[in-house]
């Protein structure tokens, strides 16, 4: 397997494990009533919005200000009627080429003692700290992801 399939199966690993695309989505949030200042996307983090309607209307970006990690847009001011918001979603690869490139090196390692906590010959025991390894970085990587772009919702 070349580097570039196994960079392949790394990102869908990858994607799977943080529940977020690597590559960019598009979306769409469509509100018939929508009444409000505030638009809480479903996707994020954002990368681009491509539109905000209201009524047909576009909004000029100059009138909106947007959280891209959250997923949040908010308008200067309410605004009321149907909402249709266009936009495209997914982590910029600056966030996760390092993991990826250490996953790929990881993965490559074909070293007996890779996984060992400890290795026993005859009467010898060698012991490695594993919470310093590729594998705890990895993973310690992963889980700095996974609360970055973690969501809390509130259950009314």
């Amino acid at each position: 397997m070349n580097d570039e399939d196994l960079r392949e199966i790394m990102i869908k690993r990858l994607e799977l494990e943080l529940g977020l695309p690597l590559t960019p989505k598009s979306a769409k949030k469509i509100e018939k009533n929508f009444d409000d200042s505030v638009i809480i996307l479903e996707h994020f983090p954002l990368e681009d919005i491509n539109s905000i309607k209201i009524n047909g209307n576009n909004i000029c970006h100059d009138n909106y200000f947007v959280n891209e990690s959250q997923g949040i847009i908010y308008l200067d001011h309410a605004v009321s009627g149907l909402l249709y918001v266009q936009y495209v979603y997914g982590l910029k690869p600056e966030e996760y080429d390092p993991l990826i490139d250490l996953m790929i090196e990881y993965e490559n390692d074909n070293s007996l003692n890779k996984d060992a906590s400890s290795i026993k010959e005859n009467n010898v025991t060698v012991n490695y700290d594993t919470s310093l390894g590729k594998g705890a970085l990895i993973q310690s990587m992963i889980q700095d992801l996974r609360n970055k772009y973690s969501c809390v919702v509130e259950m009314i």
